[in-house]
């Protein structure tokens, strides 16, 4: 199934189609969020990247953001964006240590 058909099922809540998504996901969803928690020196541990990684596909199904996808043949751009802002707003709702020179 291509990317386009598959984010069309999941906006309309297959749940064959979320379970294929996630796992064609998954790996760069992890990679994104620790990349930019690398990239940005923040300190984390494996369960902080864990939990981020659980509210990026739990945002997506609850909040029906796949529906904002403007170009559905480049999800995997749109996921790397999304999944890393996530990680910054999870350490900043969370207060926890944020990278040298980061406004607060």
């Amino acid at each position: 199934m291509s990317d386009k058909e598959l984010v069309s099922r999941c906006i309309q809540k297959d749940p064959l189609a979320w379970n294929e998504f996630v796992n064609r996901y998954s790996g760069l969803v992890y990679w994104a969020i620790e990349n930019r928690l690398k990239k940005w020196d923040y300190l984390y541990r494996s369960e902080d990247i864990e939990e981020i990684h659980q509210n990026v596909f739990l945002s997506l199904w609850k909040k029906d953001k796949l529906e904002q996808v403007k170009s559905l043949d480049r999800i995997a751009s749109w996921l790397v964006i999304v999944s890393g802002n996530e990680a910054v707003s999870y350490f900043r709702s969370q207060k926890l240590q944020l990278p040298p020179g980061a406004i607060s």
